[in-house]
């Protein structure tokens, strides 16, 4: 695989979601970078093969993250070459848009899981917020990652911890798993 791996779904989920492999899920990633937790997801609860993965990701250029800058079509080369080397790519749709845009275009009550794992700027994490918790299901997980930076933990209390449709199930040192009851 290409490219830098963080906290896979494999290792940092299986204790905390129901095992999925037995049926088909639809699984959803906002801010895909390489890939790695993508496949890792597959793996994890999506590998029944009539499962379909969802990777949102723009691979652009934003002056929030300078470290980036100039090096966003080869974050998006890594990522489908990691899925080509995972052999999923018929299971795996890309959407190369802003999150804003591309959670319009589903239906409400959609994902059996959402990771978010998208901007870290505060007005961003509120939309992605917003915007995600009418698309997972009842019974469904929403998964909001680096919970550790202010601006992201903020935005999460305000829409997602205020919600009456969601409970926490985990909150790890840097990531929250939420339940849609």
């Amino acid at each position: 695989m290409q490219g830098e791996a963080y906290r896979l779904a494999e290792s940092w989920w299986n204790q905390d979601l129901p095992f999925m492999n037995d049926r088909p899920i639809v699984y959803g990633e906002i801010g895909v970078y390489h890939g790695h937790n993508l496949v890792s997801a597959e793996k994890a609860f999506a590998h029944h093969p009539q499962s379909i993965l969802y990777a949102i990701d723009p691979w652009m250029d934003y002056d929030e993250y300078p470290e980036y800058k100039g090096k966003q079509q080869t974050n998006y080369e890594y990522a489908m070459n990691n899925i080509k080397y995972a052999k999923i790519e018929s299971k795996v749709r890309v959407i190369r848009k802003k999150s804003e845009e591309a959670l319009l275009e589903f239906s409400d009550n959609y994902f059996d899981i959402l990771y978010i794992d998208g901007s870290h700027v505060y007005e961003y994490v509120v939309k992605d917020c917003e915007l995600s918790k009418s698309k997972v299901k009842r019974g469904g997980y929403l998964i909001i990652d680096d919970t550790n930076h202010p601006p992201i933990i903020k935005a999460v209390d305000e829409v997602i911890g205020a919600s009456n449709e969601y409970v926490l199930v985990k909150d790890k040192t840097d990531q929250r798993i939420y339940r849609r009851v």
